[in-house]
């Protein structure tokens, strides 16, 4: 039995690195159309499956894998580096990872009995929405005015 969950573990690594390669694969092809987005796609592409790959090996470390929730953790710290990433980069596409997690990230605190900190997932979704609302309107003032 114990080896059958071992098999488990490990497929679930060969689906995860497999899905990464393929989506590599695609924006390499995206290379020949568009030297400049493909490299603002792929750089986030690859923080997070390096960062889907760093926080399984954390957790096989400490042998916490062991139900669905620790796949949607591993989830949403990935999307808050792309974000993080994004942000630092002032890209307008960092507030749709932020949003994205922050929302899958409430229902997972409140699983786990983290009301308090369900409830502050939920103001920085909002916080969010509005951060993309004046960055969208910050932009949309510059571009009328050049």
């Amino acid at each position: 039995m114990d080896y059958l969950i071992g098999l488990e573990k490990e497929c679930n690594l060969v689906q995860l690195i497999g899905g990464t390669i393929t989506a590599i694969i695609s924006l390499v092809i995206l290379i020949q159309i568009n030297a400049q987005m493909t490299l603002f796609v792929l750089v986030p592409v690859i923080i997070f499956a390096l960062t889907l790959v760093l926080v399984y090996q954390v957790y096989q470390f400490y042998d916490m894998w062991t139900n669905w929730v620790a796949y949607v953790d591993t989830l949403t710290t990935a999307l808050f580096f792309v974000g993080m990433w994004l942000m630092a980069k002032r890209k307008i596409e960092n507030w749709y990872f932020w949003v994205v997690a922050d929302i899958i990230s409430i229902p997972l605190y409140l699983y786990k009995g983290l009301t308090f900190t369900s409830i502050q997932y939920f103001g920085f979704t909002i916080l969010a929405i509005f951060g993309f609302l004046a960055w969208k309107k910050n932009l949309s003032n510059s571009i009328q005015t050049v």
